[in-house]
Order: C-alpha cells, then sequence, then structure tokens
C-alpha cells in the first residue's frame, strides 16, 4: 500500500493522509517538523523525512526511511517524491510512502550473506595467497644473490620475476582490503585510507573529514564507504583526473558524504540525475539503503561531485529488521 504525503510551505509543517500517518506514528493531517536537538535520534520519522526529502537539490527524491515507534520493531519505508518549486523561492515537497519492511530485511540478509563471503575471500587472498607470494618472492630474492657472480642474465631474469611477484603481492592486499575494508576504527579513518590508495595510484588525493563524523560505524558506514569506493575508482579509471577530494562532514542529524574529482566529468547535455550507468545506479542503491540520497553534481571548470547526504541511525535503526 503506498499512502500520500505533503509539505506545507508555512512554517515546518508535514501533511500526511491517514495511511501515511499510521506508517509514520502521527495523527492524520498536519504534523509539525522537530528542529534538529542535541541528541541524534530516530523518534522522529516525520523530521527524518523532511531531512531527507529537502537534501536533495534534483527536483525528486527516493530513499529507505528507519522508523522506531514504542512497543513496535523497527520498520522500513520507501519514500518517493517530488520537490516542486513555488514563488518568492518557497519550495514544496509532494510523494508517497510505502512500507517495505519484508523487503528491507530479505536485502539485509542477502547483504550479510555477500558480506561474509567477502570476508572469506579476503581472509584467502591476504592469509593464503598472500604468504604464498611472499615466500616465493623471498625465495627468488636467495636465488637472485646466489647466482649473482657468474649469471649475469640469469640475475636479471630473477630480478624480474621478484619485481613481478611484488607486484603481485601489491596488488593481492588491495584486493584483501577492498573485499571488506576495515571499519573498526569508523567511517572517517577507512576514507582516510581510501585516499591513501587513490594517492598511491598516482593522483593527488586528500580526505577532509570533520571529527564529529569520525567514528561512524556499522551497515550505514558501509554502505557509504562502498559509494566513495566506487566514486573514487570511476575517478580514477574514467575521468582523466588529477586530484580526488574525500569529504565526511555532519550537519546536526545528518551526515554528508562527497567525492569531488577535477577530470572530465559529464558529458556536456546530460543530465546528471538522469545518467543511467551500472556505477551510478549502483551508488543510487546503497544510499537508499544507508537511508539517505545522492546527487551527482558537475564541478565548475570540469569534474563531478558525488553528495550523499543521510540521517544518522541510531543503535536499533542500524541493527537489521526483526521479522
Amino acid at each position: 500500500m503506498q499512502a500520500p504525503f505533503g509539505c506545507c510551505c508555512r512554517g515546518g509543517s508535514l501533511w500526511c493522509s491517514e495511511g501515511a500517518a499510521a506508517l509514520l506514528g502521527r495523527a492524520s493531517g498536519f504534523s509539525e517538523v522537530s528542529e534538529p536537538g542535541g541528541d541524534v535520534a530516530d523518534a522522529d520519522p516525520v523530521g527524518a523525512l523532511h531531512d531527507l526529502a529537502t537534501a536533495s537539490s534534483a527536483g525528486e527524491f527516493e530513499f529507505d526511511l528507519p522508523v522506531v515507534m514504542k512497543a513496535e520493531p523497527l520498520h522500513w519505508l520507501r519514500v518517493t517524491g517530488v520537490i516542486e518549486a513555488l514563488p518568492e523561492g518557497r519550495t514544496q515537497l509532494r510523494g508517497l510512502v510505502q512500507d517495505v519492511s519484508e523487503r528491507k530485511a530479505l536485502e539485509v540478509g542477502i547483504t550479510r550473506i555477500a558480506d561474509t563471503e567477502r570476508q572469506r575471500i579476503a581472509s584467502e587472498l591476504h592469509d593464503n595467497l598472500g604468504q604464498i607470494l611472499t615466500g616465493t618472492s623471498l625465495l627468488v630474492t636467495t636465488l637472485e644473490h646466489k647466482f649473482a657472480g657468474d649469471h649475469h642474465e640469469l640475475k636479471q631474469d630473477l630480478h624480474q620475476v621478484g619485481s613481478l611477484l611484488q607486484q603481485s603481492l601489491q596488488v593481492c592486499r588491495a584486493l584483501a582490503h577492498g573485499s571488506m575494508p576495515d571499519l573498526v576504527h569508523g567511517l572517517g579513518v577507512a576514507l582516510e585510507d581510501l585516499a591513501r590508495q587513490a594517492a598511491a595510484a598516482g593522483i593527488h588525493s586528500e580526505a577532509r573529514i570533520a571529527p564529529v563524523a569520525r567514528p561512524l560505524h556499522g551497515e550505514q558506514a558501509l554502505e557509504l564507504y562502498r559509494i566513495a569506493q566506487e566514486a573514487v575508482t570511476n575517478a580514477l579509471k574514467h575521468s582523466a583526473c588529477h586530484k580526488v577530494v574525500i569529504e565526511l562532514k555532519q550537519h546536526g542529524r545528518m551526515v554528508e558524504l562527497a567525492v569531488i574529482d577535477d577530470g572530465t566529468g559529464l558529458p556536456p547535455g546530460l543530465d546528471p540525475q538522469g545518467a543511467a550507468g551500472l556505477g551510478q545506479r549502483t551508488m543510487r542503491y546503497r544510499a537508499a539503503r544507508a537511508g539517505g540520497t545522492i546527487l551527482f553534481r558537475s564541478v565548475p571548470g570540469g569534474g563531478l561531485g558525488v553528495h550523499v547526504r543521510v540521517r544518522l541511525l541510531g543503535v536499533e535503526a542500524a541493527a537489521a529488521p526483526r521479522h
């Protein structure tokens, strides 16, 4: 069932139909949107819906919204709608909400299975293949020193083999790390490491992490990291860029991730929100899973900016739905 809602231009009020109100745990009619407080909580789904919808400047929005109500388990709503411009610089929101809790539970289960498999592959790469490559490289180095005197050509060949093994070992380590990033110390630290990886590929890169956003953890953090990873990979492979900047900052109960490059950007005349490449579709899907919105912006002078805004989830919302 889909139920409509709309944002009244007076104050911070959101109009909810009877169906939408039931899903959001509010009375039908107008509900006031609370101002962000010192505590980031999930107790105000109307405020969360308003925050995320107005965070998009693309004319339309689509995201998954976690809702926690007293004495009820966590459930998820898919929110879709449009932002309409009105006279005197005002805006109006119109959209639909739909309960997608069962689908979300299935998605989380599939994602956890995939993450478990990624962890297994990362372990195999690091602990098994990595050790084999390291041992072989040491053996080749020993042989190279052993034949240093009388077999010049053989020594050169062994040196080349050793170099190739070292390159293979670096690729193996990069694959192991990329398969399952280390988020133990928070998203900010992982993004700083991602920037160092980009720098190792010969691109000037930097991570600008606001201290308050640094300790973001859990599945929401993993989705944001995957978006940043995809954006950086696309920039390195396809944009001919010289610089990549990764930013993570917090505005009240909202966290914004941005990956900005100085490459070729999007082709002229192409709507940034209409691009349908696999990478961008994947990033849109991950942003929705994280409970947020994503925007692709052309950078003046050349380049592309990928901007994701999510509402911070509390402990209950960060956990998997239970049914």
